[in-house]
């Protein structure tokens, strides 16, 4: 009986993570990379989709092929919106490590798809995502991407409540219509009246 359960406490359902962005050193895609392996050989059954391309395309497949992880880890090339937007719905968590991040509409895209996005402390997309509520927040470190993951993994409850919460955020702030009445409200609050 101890070996079925065991077994059962490593039997894990296929989570499917995704990145979108392109492919440069400070997107933290070889962060990414490292933390999926940790996953992998915990026995979690983790596949990593990455969307975009650009200067380190070549070394992240090095790097994939050379910690055997190319059969979990699949570079998909840039894509048009329509397929961004159907590997968003099919993913269960969005992950992009950017520690160089102005904004990152990709994440606002995963949110508005109700995923849990787990991003960087301290960059421009915190004023979006509130660690906890509506997404996870870390440190640029492998360690603590591999934690944010296993989190979300582990407990389903945990991830579609931050990513209904991620959903709603989306479509209360960053919508043409949430945006209008933003700029109508700053026009009125400018207005002089007599």
């Amino acid at each position: 009986m101890d070996d079925i359960e065991n077994a059962k406490e490593f039997e894990h359902k296929r989570i499917d993570i995704l990145s979108v962005s392109n492919l440069y050193k400070t997107k933290g895609i070889d962060l990414n990379i490292l933390a999926v392996k940790k996953l992998i050989e915990e026995g979690y059954d983790v596949y990593y989709y990455v969307i975009g391309d650009g200067p380190e395309r070549e070394r992240l497949q090095r790097m994939a092929i050379d910690n055997d992880l190319e059969r979990n880890i699949i570079f998909l090339g840039r894509l048009g919106n329509k397929e961004v937007l159907k590997y968003m719905k099919t993913a269960k968590i969005f992950c992009l490590p950017s520690y160089e991040e102005g904004f990152g509409i990709a994440y606002i895209e995963a949110m508005a798809s109700g995923k849990p996005a787990i991003a960087i402390k301290g960059q421009g997309i915190e004023d979006v995502i509130k660690d906890g509520y509506n997404g996870l927040l870390v440190n640029p470190d492998v360690d603590e991407i591999y934690a944010a993951l296993k989190k979300l993994i582990d407990d389903e409850s945990l991830r579609t409540n931050l990513g209904q919460n991620a959903k709603n955020t989306v479509y209360k702030g960053f919508t043409w219509q949430s945006s209008v009445r933003k700029l109508i409200e700053i026009y009125e609050s400018m207005l002089i009246t007599e």
